[in-house]
């Protein structure tokens, strides 16, 4: 059996006391072998990828969101919890929509766009206890 160039399989190990994900990127034509025997052959076939699962912070989220709706790498260095999300993020109003809805779907909430109070958007921390308050609203 061949396996396809460019194809990704991915195997969940469990490495010390961390849960990874090992993947590897098929880079050449070769036989279906098993993922121990094809990790033990040379790394020019084979890219591995280690990455370690952690809980990530509301803040770090809230962040990452507003750089990827922006389509810019450098707001994820230059924002934080300080950070204005409309002036220092520099959402225009579509990016804004997509932006709380991304967030709606993330942490499993729903904004009310009628009754949304742009102040708690004067920080990501703001921002990250108004979301916290509506997650703790939803559970109860």
């Amino acid at each position: 059996m061949i396996r396809l160039l460019g194809t990704t399989y991915e195997q969940p190990v469990h490495l010390g006391n961390r849960d990874t994900t090992i993947s590897r990127t098929i880079m050449d034509w070769e036989p279906a072998i098993s993922l121990h025997d094809a990790l033990a052959r040379t790394i020019h076939y084979y890219q591995v990828n280690i990455s370690i699962k952690r809980e990530v912070p509301m803040q770090e989220q809230i962040i990452a969101m507003i750089s990827e709706v922006k389509d810019d790498a450098q707001l994820a260095i230059s924002l934080n919890g300080h950070s204005s999300i409309m002036e220092d993020g520099g959402l225009d109003s579509l990016q804004l929509i997509t932006f709380l809805l991304k967030v709606e779907e993330r942490f499993g909430i729903e904004i009310d766009f009628e009754q949304f109070d742009f102040d708690c958007m004067e920080s990501v921390t703001v921002f990250c206890n108004y979301i916290s308050e509506l997650q703790k609203t939803a559970s109860a």
